[in-house]
């Protein structure tokens, strides 16, 4: 009978393709670069841009303790993730063609439109919040995963580097014309997200028959993360460093919307944004996944929240000296090392503290909780009515500094190679 750690190699290579489809097709619908600028030239409003934030962190939040509860008793985790991915990324195809037939004559419906694949697309996100981190816990053994993930980022990012190059051509001032030019961004991005769901679809994956068979049970369950969070002080502590780095955070789609007020050029300039967001991708990967395998995960934490003040001190600081340009691109250089590492370093702390029957309910806290900013890019949105930019990027690095400053003080432990069965007890090290 075949084992899973017969699959390993097969598995890298699928999951390393997944990694990279995904991020090729996210490019093109990009949340911090692309969908705030098509909402600005759909509705011309920074407000529209803080709703739609807030609908991404709310369906991407809330389904997360169904998809935990889900997979607690589920001996296949590659089900969930399956489909889940295909519900959110077909409606690409229906906002492709709404905007094709409708961004001049019916620009509300095209909003609505955007609306609705936006929720289904961060819903299925958020279920694979869970699923995919589960899969890959499963799949990938520990003592490869943190470099398992920074290879995975660093070939996406190359991957995106000639996507965001598409974007500058398409957008550029000889691509094409609006809204052929959104359409074709759209329609890119519905491939590369199907070519992700393909190289899913062949992970191998051999049932898990330790786990005990259990029924969804969302009341049960969100107990259960609530004990998990009260019996583990560093999940709290994690957690607590996400919600106050989150809400500094709800400033980054409005970067571009700044930057295409100060910065003279085209549009083109969203291709350039996204080239220098992938190249510090890059860096983020070669760096921070092996940190994660041979240091510990806290140590990437603590990089990636002193990258994230620096980011929003170089918005706050050089824009007040008027080097636009060369300020924007060292920030979206900086955002790409925060946006392309964060996720996986978060992630891979939560993979060494919980242990494999928990894990679902650890990640479900960690992603659930972030409810608590739904409304931040809103109240960013309007702040921006009032306020100069730069005062409140300025604002939201201190509170990034905050946030860095208590990551600091996360528990440090070693590289974990076996999942205890208690995932009370930690692999601290206090000579690390």
């Amino acid at each position: 009978m075949a084992q899973q750690s017969d699959h390993i190699r097969h598995n890298v290579l699928v999951l390393s393709a997944d990694f990279i489809f995904f991020s090729i097709g996210l490019t093109f619908w990009d949340p911090v670069v692309v969908v705030p600028s098509f909402v600005q030239d759909l509705t011309g409003s920074t407000v529209a841009v803080g709703l739609l934030t807030a609908v991404r962190v709310l369906v991407f939040t809330i389904p997360q303790i169904w998809a935990a509860s889900y997979l607690m008793g589920k001996p296949y985790k590659k089900p969930l993730l399956v489909w889940s991915s295909l519900g959110g990324r077909l409606p690409l195809a229906l906002l492709a063609l709404a905007t094709l037939l409708w961004a001049k004559s019916a620009v509300w419906l095209v909003g609505v439109i955007l609306a609705v694949t936006y929720a289904a697309f961060y819903t299925s996100e958020g279920l694979n919040g869970i699923s995919w981190p589960d899969l890959v816990g499963k799949v990938i053994p520990a003592h490869i995963r943190g470099r398992f993930l920074g290879a995975g980022q660093l070939f996406s990012s190359l991957g995106a580097l000639g996507a965001g190059y598409l974007v500058k051509v398409i957008l550029g001032a000889n691509g094409l014309s609006y809204p052929i030019n959104w359409v074709v961004l759209f329609t890119c991005a519905l491939g590369g997200m199907m070519l992700s769901l393909g190289a899913i679809s062949l992970t191998r994956e051999e049932a898990d028959e330790t786990l005990p068979q259990s029924t969804v049970n969302v009341r049960r369950d969100a107990l259960a993360v609530v004990n998990c969070l009260r019996a583990d002080s560093r999940l709290r502590h994690l957690i607590t460093v996400q919600l106050i780095l989150g809400l500094a955070g709800a400033t980054f789609p409005f970067l571009v919307i700044r930057a295409r007020e100060v910065v003279v050029a085209g549009d083109e300039i969203l291709g350039l944004f996204l080239i220098a967001q992938n190249l510090g991708g890059m860096i983020s990967a070669l760096l921070l996944g092996n940190l994660i395998d041979h240091i510990g995960s806290w140590a990437a934490i603590r990089i990636l929240t002193i990258v994230q003040v620096a980011c929003l001190l170089v918005v706050s600081i050089g824009s007040l000296a008027g080097y636009y340009w060369a300020t924007y691109l060292v920030a979206f250089a900086l955002l790409g090392f925060v946006n392309g590492g964060a996720w996986w370093s978060y992630t891979s702390y939560i993979l060494d503290i919980a242990s494999e029957k928990m894990r679902p309910l650890y990640l479900a806290a960690s992603g659930i909780l972030q409810v608590v900013n739904a409304l931040s890019a809103v109240l960013v949105g309007l702040l921006l009515n009032v306020f100069t930019a730069e005062a409140v990027f300025g604002a939201a690095a201190a509170l990034s500094a905050a946030g860095a400053a208590l990551a600091w003080t996360l528990p440090k432990f070693k590289p974990r190679r076996h999942s205890p069965d208690n995932p009370a007890i930690a692999n601290t090290s206090d000579g690390i």
